[in-house]
């Protein structure tokens, strides 16, 4: 049965979907069958595997509005075992289409669900706003990753972006969980970095990631040539930063099926 990751925050800037495509990416070369759904109409996490704006003639925007299965809108990416299927949101009127269609919050989770378990993990690269995408991402979602950033504005930006979560945990998925919170271009010499994971690990224990993200140049460059950290510097503190997180979580959960079985 896969297991499905929203990777979201209210707030821009935070790491998104640099961490939708990286750790795609780690699950992969971990073995494990991986799909990332941009649902971000930027597209810059389906650019960021070399997918054009004439590739993607096929993508979200029918998976909305025409209920297109996933197999057939899906992009097989240079790395195995892991599937795109990629924003093609490419005009306001299109945008419009889909905004409306995303209204219906179960055509993202029953489109997971007729993969039939083909993947282990789904990525969901949402929004960076509380949109109908972002409400849809989570009505779908196992759980929810949430970028975080060593500052004050972060923490801010937590209080309606919980009170969201809260609203789809009463109204709509009550199974969803938060995965965990990532630290992303962090700095442990900064005191104010140290003071947000403090106050994070005190309000949510045991969901804050060990790995942390560490600001590295090839993050950033990595989208310009079409491919996933790893394969434009596997040596990188940012390539292996992801690695580790992939482990972690893969490791996470065999801990809850042992719990489970138990």
């Amino acid at each position: 049965m896969s297991k499905v990751i929203a990777i979201a925050s209210q707030k821009g800037g935070v790491g998104k979907t640099t961490t939708a495509v990286n750790l795609s990416a780690s699950f992969a070369l971990a073995e494990k069958p991986t799909l990332l759904i941009d649902l971000d109409p930027q597209g810059c996490a389906s650019v960021a595997y070399g997918i054009t704006t004439d590739d993607s003639r096929r993508g979200v925007y029918e998976l909305f509005t025409q209920r297109v299965p996933v197999s057939d809108i899906s992009f097989k990416a240079t790395i195995p075992m892991l599937d795109i299927v990629p924003c093609n949101i490419w005009s306001n009127t299109a945008e419009e289409q889909i905004i409306q269609s995303s209204k219906n919050r179960t055509v993202l989770a029953r489109a997971l669900e007729e993969t039939g378990g083909a993947y282990d993990f789904v990525l969901l690269d949402c929004p960076p706003t509380l949109s109908h995408l972002t409400v849809a991402a989570l009505a779908a979602a196992d759980s929810v990753l949430i970028p975080v950033q060593g500052e004050f504005y972060s923490l801010k930006a937590f209080d309606a972006f919980m009170k969201l979560i809260r609203t789809i945990q009463i109204g709509i998925n009550p199974s969803i969980d938060i995965e965990g919170f990532l630290f992303t271009m962090y700095n442990p010499r900064l005191r104010l970095s140290q003071r947000v994971r403090t106050e994070l690990e005190e309000k949510f224990p045991n969901r804050v990631f060990k790995t942390v993200i560490p600001r590295n140049i090839t993050l950033a460059e990595a989208p310009a040539y079409g491919v996933p950290a790893i394969l434009y510097n596997a040596n990188s503190k940012g390539a292996q930063a992801y690695l580790d997180l992939a482990h972690e979580i893969i490791k996470g959960e065999r801990t809850r099926f042992a719990a489970a079985i138990r």
